[in-house]
């Protein structure tokens, strides 16, 4: 359901993230309420199309050409409109639809009957329309995403006859297809990279598309769990597509994925766009160099393979409470813990069907030693990377997309010394089937920042509704959500957010906080159902809630939104 709104990795170290977390930051306030914010935050409420690398396309009346000078109705022909001629603008309007605004020229209403046109789609349909008039607009959606050719017939109905075809027309949405979890990077061995950490204020280049990724075509965005290690001073790092599909270079974002310090190991998953060249950017914003290593878990393209359903954020693991297993017990040192994903949730993950991958935010609590998680698809071997790496005491989360293997099962796998309690909240899931609310993913041309806070902190505590404006028909957005300057240990929860119950909360989150602590996460939130009028026109919005005792600064990096057709 689409909306208008406004607007595996090896053990790194033993240096890590603060210590101290308590475990019960973990789960967000099942059975409880928020106080709810008096004001919503709220972006411009005009949609910024370029912003989101929204299309057009242009095919002028200079390449009409003429097809027919016939006889009609058995009389010579007059040639009434010796200059007729079709063009037509246009672009993308939804994550499958397209609209196209005709321009028809040298037609004389005096010498001609009705003009009409007929318009072959590209996909095997065809429409016909009558009486169109000189300055007609057609739309169409298709059946699924790919690349289409449009050619534009009209006639004047005393035997002339112009057409026009735009060829390349791409669908703005693309498809999710889960790929083995691969290392493509890692500068402490070369790969992907020389052997050298990433310099300050350096851009490193890494070509995923066609090769490594064994795409024929249409590659719109790839699924990298990235981390950063060995760094020398506190910094952050930018990933973002090097082009865009015109081959265009694209700049430097101002925008983040990951945030570290000195001698720390962060992942973040990062869902970036890819451009033409195939070529994907790393920008070290730090004062000292850094170490980056980036595992494929997936990609998007535009072969139609797994749409996005998104559900409201579910719990469907948590080892402290036995949800998910029917057992309150850790996942030992070097041991497994195999889930059934499918029927999970009471049912928000289908039993039956075809379900490809879930996404979902997984957190590490009550670790005693460094280790990480490792999720992967039930019935193939583990691999060698990893989604969640963490430290004795801490709390940590990370956003996986995680392949559903044999008996719709999930393994997760700790490797680390000691045991620890994981939490699943699942968040969508990519299937085959044809479903109801099944979405395509629209990546940004170029990650944008839509909300920053600072100077100002949200009170912890406070459900406080959020507007994004960027596009007109998501049913989802993917941020890269960053805390920063917490004065308490907490949570953050992000959530589809009902002004009618601007109280209610999800018994989830997203990531976990110390004090002053800058933590990022990836974060896929759909948006609300019911929409807020107090706005014109109405809006459909998402909840920031934080859980704590003083106060947090919010950042939200929009790098795409899934919609449907």
């Amino acid at each position: 359901m689409s909306h208008r709104f406004a607007v595996p990795l090896v053990i790194l170290g033993s240096a890590g993230l603060a210590a101290g977390f308590m475990p019960a930051l973990a789960e967000a306030a099942t059975g409880t309420t928020a106080h709810s914010a008096s004001t919503t935050l709220h972006t411009s409420a005009a949609p910024k199309s370029a912003s989101a690398g929204l299309r057009t396309l242009h095919a002028p009346t200079t390449r009409s050409h003429r097809l027919r000078q016939a006889a009609v109705g058995g009389a010579a022909a007059t040639d009434p409109n010796p200059n007729l001629a079709v063009g037509f603008t246009g672009g993308d309007v939804s994550a499958l639809g397209i609209t196209a605004d005709a321009s028809i020229t040298g037609y004389s209403t005096a010498t001609s009957g009705g003009l009409s046109a007929t318009i072959a789609w590209g996909d095997g349909t065809t429409t016909d329309y009558a009486n169109i008039g000189t300055s007609p607009s057609f739309s169409h959606v298709y059946g699924s995403t790919g690349v289409y050719s449009i050619t534009v017939t009209v006639s004047d109905g005393a035997g002339d006859a112009a057409a026009d075809t735009w060829s390349g027309i791409q669908t703005e949405g693309s498809e999710y297809t889960p790929y083995p979890p691969t290392r493509v990077l890692d500068t402490r061995k070369g790969i992907g990279a020389p052997a050298v950490p990433l310099a300050s204020k350096g851009t490193l280049k890494l070509k995923v598309g066609n090769p490594p990724i064994p795409e024929p075509y249409g590659i719109t965005a790839v699924v990298l769990n990235v981390t950063a290690t060995r760094a020398t001073a506190g910094g952050f790092l930018s990933v973002y597509g090097d082009e865009d599909l015109s081959g265009t270079p694209v700049p430097l974002p101002q925008t983040s994925n990951l945030n570290f310090s000195a001698n720390e190991d962060v992942a973040n998953l990062v869902i970036v766009p890819v451009g033409s060249n195939g070529v994907v950017d790393f920008y070290n914003g730090a004062p000292g160099s850094v170490g980056v290593i980036a595992d494929v878990q997936g990609y998007f393209s535009l072969t139609e393979v797994n749409k996005y359903v998104s559900v409201s954020p579910t719990r469907i693991l948590d080892t402290r409470k036995g949800t998910g297993t029917g057992v309150v017990k850790q996942i030992p040192a070097n041991g497994n813990l195999t889930l059934t994903v499918t029927g999970s949730g009471k049912g928000i993950i289908p039993a039956t069907g075809r379900t490809a991958a879930v996404a979902m935010n997984l957190t590490v609590t009550n670790p005693t030693s460094v280790g990480n998680i490792t999720a992967y698809p039930a019935g193939e071997s583990q691999p060698t990377t990893s989604n969640v790496n963490y430290t004795a005491h801490s709390t940590v989360a990370n956003t996986a997309i995680v392949p559903v293997g044999t008996n719709g099962q999930i393994v997760f796998h700790n490797n680390g010394s000691g045991p620890v309690d994981l939490i699943a909240d699942a968040t969508g899931y990519f299937t085959a089937d044809q479903v109801t609310g099944g979405s395509a993913y629209v990546p940004l041309t170029s990650p944008a920042r839509d909300l920053d806070t600072r100077p100002n902190s949200l009170q912890d505590g406070t459900a406080t509704p959020f507007a994004p404006g960027y596009v007109s028909w998501a049913s989802s957005m993917v941020f890269n959500a960053t805390v920063t300057k917490p004065t308490t240990s907490g949570y953050l929860t992000l959530y589809p957010y009902d002004p009618a119950t601007p109280n209610a909360l999800p018994s989830t989150s997203n990531l976990n906080f110390g004090p002053n602590q800058t933590i990022p996460n990836l974060a896929i939130v759909p948006l609300g159902t019911v929409p807020d009028t107090t706005f014109n026109p109405p809006v459909y919005e998402i909840g920031i809630y934080l859980n704590g005792r003083g106060s947090t600064q919010v950042i939200l990096d929009l790098f795409g939104f899934f919609a449907d057709q």
